[in-house]
């Protein structure tokens, strides 16, 4: 089991080039937006704002605090296909991977240090056309969209009874690199264009949790903030010099609570806002909320390992904060998910499966439709138990003096 893990871990950290999700809607903006659930939370409705009733390693809430005395190392991956869809019925297949997230945990008494490196947002397509022109030469034309956004948090949390705070020193950075290309087989119809952005900047995300017996509830803010770099534009025959560049993000706020309203039986509801409207009139504000089941038996109370695993599902809705056609974007999901808990208690496995749908093709001209699995880790507790450094050794045996 141990080199599974190992090996699952490696496959993670090799992979971690590729985050990036796909869309059809990437030339619009960034569709595919990560708000800081682990993969348990992703395959129960994207929730896990407030979980605090199990070993949570998704940080979005920098307050999400575990009052137990373990180290914490988390990471997960999405993968699976999009099928994009546009209007006369045309449609292409193609894979995705994703490593959403890498964090680790430290407890110290009652204060909590966190590291995370997380995907924020991203959009990555690919569109290709080939047509015959007036003098019936064969042209092909594509056209890249890259995009992505990640984020770097140092995490900082205390805990006073039942309630905890905690902060996220953020630092963003990322592209976005749009190209077009048109191929004829010849020099006088061939042309290459590519515009080519960097940004990077500093951010604070401040969090809140209250835990009772039965739920407990979490709140977190981040402020707008604009991203500085770089843009340069490049053809097939020149470079032009580079220019500043700024990328602004929209103050967000997150809601969400955990409730236990039976018995081995758990709800929760995420909410979260992204002001996009104060930034840019044309855009809307973003909304997501997701609602999740989950169903956690007493493993002492089950006779077969099959009844002591946990079962999840869930159901999300997102409006996107940019339009396609001059309609608005909905996004929906479905998701469901089981763990495996390993030979030690904080160590677990967690499988998910997801079904998103993006767009309507009657509305927007264009779909996407993803079917993901995901896989995750939580574990490497190094604090919970001292390791056993005794030696075998001679018992003494009590000397017998006799009386005189």
């Amino acid at each position: 089991m141990k080199r599974l893990i190992c090996l699952i871990l490696i496959v993670m950290m090799a992979c971690s080039a590729i985050w990036c999700g796909n869309s059809i809607f990437s030339f619009g903006g960034m569709p595919v937006r990560y708000y800081g659930n682990d993969i348990y939370g992703l395959s129960m409705g994207d929730t896990g704002l407030a979980d605090n009733f199990r070993y949570n390693s998704g940080f979005g809430n920098p307050a999400l605090h575990n009052a137990s005395n373990r180290t914490l190392l988390a990471t997960g991956m999405v993968f699976g296909f999009t099928r994009y869809a546009s209007e006369g019925g045309k449609s292409f297949v193609d894979d995705a991977l994703d490593l959403p997230y890498l964090s680790l945990s430290v407890p110290v008494k009652k204060h909590r240090l966190g590291l995370q490196i997380n995907s924020h947002s991203s959009g990555l397509v690919n569109n290709a056309v080939k047509f015959l022109s007036a003098d019936s030469t064969s042209i092909t034309e594509k056209h890249v969209m890259d995009r992505y956004l990640y984020r770097g948090d140092f995490i900082y949390s205390y805990r006073v009874g039942k309630f905890s705070a905690g902060a996220s020193f953020n630092y963003y950075f990322g592209h976005d690199v749009r190209s077009f290309n048109q191929d004829a087989g010849f020099s006088p119809y061939n042309t290459y264009e590519e515009l080519i952005r960097s940004y990077k900047g500093p951010s604070l995300t401040l969090g809140t949790m209250a835990n009772f017996e039965r739920f407990s509830t979490a709140m977190y803010v981040s402020p707008q903030i604009k991203l500085k770099g770089s843009s340069k534009r490049v053809s097939l025959h020149t470079s032009e010099p580079e220019e500043d560049y700024e990328y602004e993000l929209p103050w967000e706020l997150g809601l969400g609570t955990s409730i236990l309203p039976f018995k081995e039986h758990k709800v929760n509801v995420d909410l979260h806002y992204e002001a996009w409207k104060q930034i840019d009139d044309k855009l809307e504000d973003g909304l997501k909320l997701g609602v999740g089941w989950a169903y956690e038996p007493v493993a002492e109370t089950r006779d077969s390992y099959l009844q002591k695993l946990p079962l999840r599902a869930g159901f999300s809705w997102r409006s996107l904060p940019f339009k396609a056609k001059g309609e608005p974007i909905d996004e929906y999901a479905v998701s469901c998910g089981i763990s495996f808990p390993l030979k030690r208690d904080i160590n677990r496995l967690d499988f998910g499966f997801q079904i998103l749908k993006r767009g309507d093709l009657d509305t927007n001209k264009l779909s996407d439709t993803s079917f993901m699995f995901m896989l995750g880790f939580t574990g490497f507790d190094i604090i919970g138990k001292a390791s056993d450094r005794t030696a075998p050794r001679d018992i003494p045996v009590k000397e017998e003096i006799d009386q005189w």
